[in-house]
């Protein structure tokens, strides 16, 4: 059952990786945080920057630590799904197909508006990026789910992120990406 916010508490952000999560598990006492949350009516909203997860599998994650209602989650790939929805009619978008579906009414690779860059980790190859490029150089809007330079993968070594890329792309174009992100000011507009 939903249970109203307390009005005397403003919405409390939280970052999901690294926070919340650890490698792939909960972070220490985090039932007791997600339970003190819950009874103190706290309003709260998780948020990812990942490009490779949806807000659905963010609450899949907390449900199997503590069932909790009523809360706000997102992702830099949903926020940027929706940053393109309100300003494009089609785009070429270029990300992990784990979220790819978020873009499936606007994805066009013919004569795209603009291109979406987010995490294709070993999909970043040189086909790929002179694509991007040929849509960019030919007028299209350039925006990236977010421009890390690197990251570690749970179990895995560290390793190059989409901002490399991105980068050397400004870089050949001369254009500047709009970089969405968690914590890009469109998501702050959502609510």
């Amino acid at each position: 059952m939903h249970q109203e916010t307390n009005p005397q508490f403003l919405p409390l952000l939280i970052d999901f990786d690294g926070v919340l999560r650890i490698e792939n598990d909960p972070a220490p006492f985090l039932r007791d945080f997600l339970e003190f949350l819950t009874e103190k009516r706290i309003p709260f909203c998780i948020l990812s920057n990942s490009t490779l997860r949806t807000s659905g599998d963010i609450r899949k994650f907390i449900d199997t630590v503590y069932l909790c209602e009523g809360y706000h989650s997102m992702t830099a790939a949903e926020a940027t799904a929706l940053y393109i929805k309100a300003g494009y009619n089609n785009a070429a978008v270029y990300c992990s197909e784990n979220v790819m579906h978020l873009f499936d009414d606007v994805r066009n690779y013919d004569y795209p508006e603009v291109v979406v860059a987010g995490d294709l980790q070993e999909g970043w190859d040189y086909e790929t990026v002179n694509k991007i490029f040929r849509h960019l150089i030919r007028g299209a809007d350039f925006v990236a789910m977010h421009k890390n330079k690197y990251w570690k993968p749970p179990g895995k070594e560290i390793s190059v992120d989409a901002g490399v890329f991105i980068n050397g792309l400004e870089y050949a174009t001369g254009k500047t990406a709009t970089v969405i992100g968690s914590l890009h000011p469109f998501i702050s507009e959502l609510h």
